[in-house]
């Protein structure tokens, strides 16, 4: 036979049954790497889901308290008004009262000088009362030395 032609003889034909039993064999092998990689991925899900759910809750929670936190502030904000008018009415009272002080300052002073005006004058009349007495001591006794009293 020449050298260019195909040989046909049964003992050289490639066994398909061996192509078949390592193409399973590999089949097989890929099947469980893939199996495998399937359930390192399921188990890296479970774990993200389980992180989610942890993180859902962690943001819920911080909702909850945020707008607890937004409360206080908006009413921290209305006590703060509040009390700002309130200072402002405080504070047009007390210009009120002071002006009402200086004017029972200008009073006060006024009556003062004329306590002192009316304790010297009580002063002046005690003096001349005491000096009347006197004078009238004196014509009591001249008039006893004249009657010879």
């Amino acid at each position: 036979m020449s050298d260019s032609q195909p040989d046909d003889r049964p003992d050289k034909q490639p066994n398909s049954q061996s192509y078949i039993a390592a193409f399973e064999v590999a089949l097989s092998a890929i099947r469980q790497a893939k199996d495998g990689e399937i359930a390192a991925l399921r188990q890296q899900a479970d774990t993200l889901r389980d992180r989610v759910e942890d993180l859902q809750v962690q943001v819920a929670l911080l909702e909850e308290k945020e707008a607890r936190v937004s409360a206080q502030a908006e009413a921290a904000e209305a006590r703060a008004s509040r009390a700002e008018g309130e200072l402002g009415g405080e504070r047009i009272r007390a210009h009120t009262l002071s002006s009402h002080m200086e004017g029972y300052r200008a009073d006060l002073k006024q009556a003062r000088a004329g306590a002192q005006e009316a304790v010297r004058a009580a002063e002046a009349l005690r003096h001349a009362g005491d000096a009347a007495r006197r004078a009238r001591g004196r014509w009591a006794r001249l008039r006893a030395a004249w009657r010879g009293e």
